[in-house]
């Protein structure tokens, strides 16, 4: 076998700048490795919004979603936003009373939290706190709490909700009693010491947050005024009925069994009840953008 001499290798001699461009070499591997990423993130970016598409088909609080949302619990209405009776839990009340005076508001598209709505849905969330504030005093003479846990992963983002529920002065104070299981729990509640206060912007929770990126937090709210917010660090040990649970406590609830909703047929008849009540507080009655 005739073996190759020196002279048959120098024409592979890698550092021979005339018989190998390097920097053609890097050029093409700098492309493959450009090229490549951009195949990950159209790959990544089609399954985000698949997956998006799949939440959106199953959520049952889009308004637009017309097979699976349930249009016959909704009290009230505008353009962006909508009034309705809960649908997947049971409705915290006073004992001994019927559960008119818990009601949720939710965008009718689908955005995970408040913070991130744009600003004619925050125009008319606003207004339907004042119609929900003014309805739970003069019919109920209670006072007004309003609370929001929103609480996303990168498998799943809920649909926005806004709980809306009526207390009466004879109950604990609750902004002392909310603050007290905060710092009572800081197991469940994450690591943050320091409340974030929402009463200077009135309880917009879009102005005291920030908008970009993805962050779990429960906001109470009294009577539109503002409350305080906190960043949920460990979403795991915090449930999303745990500020309703609280909530419950704090109006003399030894146990609060939210995870079963009323059957329909009840549900249907509060409902018509509170539609009855509530038209006289209905914003959109009176020059609003819904009739």
């Amino acid at each position: 076998m005739r073996i190759t001499g020196d002279d048959e290798y120098k024409k592979y001699d890698l550092d021979n700048a005339n018989n190998f461009d390097s920097e053609l070499i890097e050029r093409k591997t700098r492309k493959r490795h450009e090229e490549g990423y951009q195949k990950r993130e159209e790959k990544r970016s089609d399954r985000h919004y698949k997956q998006h598409q799949r939440v959106l088909n199953k959520c049952n609080q889009c308004y637009f979603n017309e097979t699976r949302f349930l249009q016959d619990y909704v009290i009230a209405e505008s353009d962006t936003v909508y009034v309705a009776f809960p649908s997947s839990i049971s409705p915290l009340h006073p004992q001994d009373k019927e559960p008119l005076t818990h009601l949720v508001i939710s965008p009718k598209s689908h955005f995970g939290n408040f913070v991130e709505i744009d600003e004619q849905i925050q125009t008319e969330l606003r207004n339907f706190q004042k119609s929900i504030i003014a309805f739970y005093l003069e019919c109920f003479g209670m006072q007004t709490v309003f609370l929001e846990t929103s609480i996303q992963s990168d498998h799943f983002i809920p649909h926005a909700q806004m709980e809306c529920v009526g207390f009466t002065n004879d109950d604990t104070d609750m902004e002392v009693f909310f603050k007290k299981s905060l710092q009572d729990d800081d197991s469940e509640w994450g690591t943050h010491k320091k409340i974030i206060d929402t009463k200077a912007r009135k309880g917009m929770i879009w102005r005291c947050m920030p908008s970009t990126g993805q962050f779990n937090y429960v906001h109470i709210d009294f009577n539109g005024m503002g409350g305080f917010a906190h960043v949920i660090e460990d979403s795991k040990k915090f449930g999303k009925t745990k500020a309703l649970e609280v909530l419950g406590g704090a109006m003399g609830h030894d146990f609060v069994n939210l995870s079963i909703p009323y059957r329909k047929e009840k549900a249907e008849k509060y409902v018509k009840d509170i539609r009855q009540r509530f038209k006289k507080y209905d914003w959109t009655r009176y020059g609003g953008s819904k009739k």
